[in-house]
């Protein structure tokens, strides 16, 4: 008989994978915190970076309703920076004396992927979202000017209609 892959599940209760998931997150949240506690967040250069990121993120907020002509290209942009943070980590790693005082950047790329990368992602949803809202505004917009157009197109021809049959009906009172 041939074995499930799932089959480990069997021996695990709810409530064991339960405590086994809050461990895990326990331990991600404590490894977080030290990650956090562990970098000079007042060096230039970071100081920096979460400016950009903030301000980026601020130009969307500010520019929601201009999505195709404001929010499009700054998508674009933000992909376009997020692409090269491996070679970025890579010269960080090499050259990390040029701007900071202790070497954060690692051969995974973990600092810069939550640094650098993931805010720019987090940004680029923000924009998701706000084309997404903003497409959907234009459907319903578009939706409510066809019913109205069927409307007056109804109206129109009811209109019409009445009027070709008073005069027959008048000629025939005479």
């Amino acid at each position: 008989m041939e074995e499930s892959p799932f089959s480990f599940l069997s021996n695990l209760t709810a409530l064991s994978l339960l405590e086994k998931f809050q461990n895990e997150t326990q331990q991600s949240s404590e490894f977080l915190t030290e990650f956090i506690g562990a970098i000079d967040w007042t060096q230039p250069w970071l100081v920096g970076l979460m400016a950009f990121h903030g301000t980026c993120a601020l130009l969307i907020i500010l520019a929601r309703r201009h999505a195709f002509s404001v929010l499009l290209p700054l998508f674009a942009v933000l992909f376009i920076l997020c692409a090269p943070a491996s070679y970025i980590n890579e010269w960080a790693a090499e050259n990390y004396k040029l701007f900071a005082t202790e070497q954060y950047f690692d051969s995974s790329g973990m600092f810069i992927s939550l640094v650098y990368s993931l805010p720019m992602m987090i940004n680029a949803i923000l924009i998701l979202v706000f084309m997404l809202l903003e497409i959907t505004s234009m459907v319903v917009t578009v939706k409510r000017a066809e019913l109205r157009h069927r409307q007056r197109k109804t109206a129109a021809s009811q209109t019409a209609d009445s009027s070709t049959d008073q005069p027959k009906e008048s000629k025939k009172k005479r």
